[in-house]
C-alpha cells in the first residue's frame, strides 16, 4: 500500500484545510454512501455492507452493519455539510430567549392579548 494512507471519514474530512475544501470531501463521503445504499436496498442479503473511497492520495474504508445506520450516517454528513456551508455563506443562528424580544412580553410585543 505504497503511498497511500488510511483515514476514517471523520478523519478525511477534518484534514482538508479550508471549508470549500471539507464540503467537496464530505460531498465525495455522501456519492460513496449512496451508491452503497442503493446496492444494501436492492441486496437479498441486508447484512453487513462496505464502500472503500479512494482519491489518490488517501483511502477510506467503512463497513455498516445495517441499512439504517447507514442512513444515520448519511444524514449526519448532511448536517455537517449544511454547517459549513452556513459558516461559507455567513449565516448563523442565535438562539435568543423570550425575555430579550421588544417589551420583554413576548413575541406578541404586548400583554397577551390585552
Amino acid at each position: 500500500m505504497c503511498g497511500y494512507t488510511e483515514y476514517t471519514a471523520n478523519n478525511y474530512i477534518e484534514t482538508r484545510c479550508d471549508l470549500r475544501a471539507k464540503i467537496v470531501a464530505i460531498d465525495a463521503i455522501i456519492a460513496a454512501n449512496e451508491d452503497l445504499m442503493l446496492k444494501q436496498a436492492l441486496s437479498d442479503s441486508g447484512g453487513t455492507a462496505m464502500y472503500e473511497l479512494d482519491d489518490g492520495q488517501i483511502r477510506i474504508k467503512v463497513g455498516y452493519r445495517s441499512l439504517k445506520e447507514l442512513t444515520a450516517a448519511m444524514d449526519a454528513l448532511e448536517v455537517v455539510k449544511q454547517r459549513y456551508i452556513n459558516r461559507l455563506n455567513g449565516r448563523t443562528t442565535k438562539l435568543r430567549g423570550l425575555s430579550t424580544l421588544r417589551g420583554g412580553y413576548g413575541y406578541y410585543g404586548g400583554c397577551g392579548g390585552c
